[in-house]
């Protein structure tokens, strides 16, 4: 199962936490994962959640030499909405867990309970996803000269 569809059967089956507007970005921007409510929207999101988290990071390397952001979060709020972004270690790759909220009773509440649900995902993924690996024991060609190779390429 890939990681699209495995984070997919996650929030539809095993999530028992209601987050809506959330995406899980990978770092260049790309949506692996968004709710329905946003879907028309999250390629813009994805990559500008990307964009703003690389943005971050390079303005903590001017404050701290500490390059492990795993523990660090995004926030741009105020007392009723905004963004929250997260890293999130996958594989040793880095993706972000975003959510946008609005017209929030306790924003102090949602963000709690969106660190827990940053834990449980990771938890379920390292689980159930092994990776992108290789079956391949032989190589498709072997023992090819140079010269095969460039008759191969030539024009």
């Amino acid at each position: 199962m890939n990681l699209q569809n495995l984070v997919s059967k996650y929030f539809n089956e095993k999530c028992d936490l209601d987050f809506q507007n959330t995406l899980l970005v990978r770092s260049d921007g790309i949506v692996v994962f968004s709710s329905d409510d946003i879907k028309n929207e999250a390629a813009s999101i994805g990559a500008l959640i990307g964009g703003v988290w690389q943005g971050a990071s390079a303005l903590h390397s001017f404050v701290s030499d500490n390059s492990e952001l795993e523990e660090y979060r995004l926030a741009f709020d105020k007392s009723d909405g905004g963004i929250y972004i997260m890293p999130i270690l996958i594989n040793d790759k880095e993706y972000y867990l975003g959510t946008l909220y609005r017209k929030t009773f306790n924003p102090a509440l949602l963000k709690r309970n969106f660190r827990v649900l940053k834990q449980q995902l990771k938890e379920y993924i390292q689980s159930n996803f092994s990776g992108f690996t290789s079956n391949r024991e032989e190589y498709l060609f072997t023992d090819i000269s140079d010269e095969e190779m460039d008759r191969l390429f030539a024009l």
